[in-house]
């Protein structure tokens, strides 16, 4: 429980500190927070030399990289998606013996950390619409 509470103050940290920004940066810097969450993924088995899961994890950072892209370029409900994704890439080989070079309660942070981000992107999308259209009939 004490991991979940965890995940969910960091998440409130990053929004607290993201929301800050224009919408134009808020939804840049959720595409950033995508990638950086898959390249902590490839650093634990580097830290262990585990060249199979450094593999498995650079195959999810790629598909993370374009889940991003897609989040900042065409529409951030690909943010949504891909903050979703995430839980389900930590639960499904996370959470388990087999990648035993992930801390035991890393992935229930994450659990709690994605869950929030991506409910938050999803409820601020209609405001970054908004922003961005207002932005757009001022030039």
């Amino acid at each position: 429980m004490v991991e979940l509470a965890l995940g969910v103050l960091a998440a409130i940290i990053t929004i607290g500190f993201i929301r800050r920004k224009g919408a134009q940066s808020e939804r840049r810097s959720y595409a950033t927070v995508l990638i950086v969450m898959a390249i902590v993924y490839v650093a634990f088995p580097l830290w262990t030399r585990n060249l199979e899961w450094v593999l498995i994890e650079t195959a999810g950072l790629a598909g993370f990289i374009v889940i991003a892209v897609l989040g900042r370029k065409v529409s951030p409900w690909f943010l949504v998606v891909g903050m979703f994704a995430h839980v389900i890439w930590d639960m499904a080989h996370h959470a388990n013996a087999s990648a035993a070079f992930v801390p035991q309660w890393y992935p229930t942070a994450c659990f709690g950390y994605d869950l929030l981000v991506a409910g938050y992107i999803a409820w601020r999308i209609k405001d970054w619409n908004a922003a961005l259209a207002s932005e757009a009939s001022l030039k």
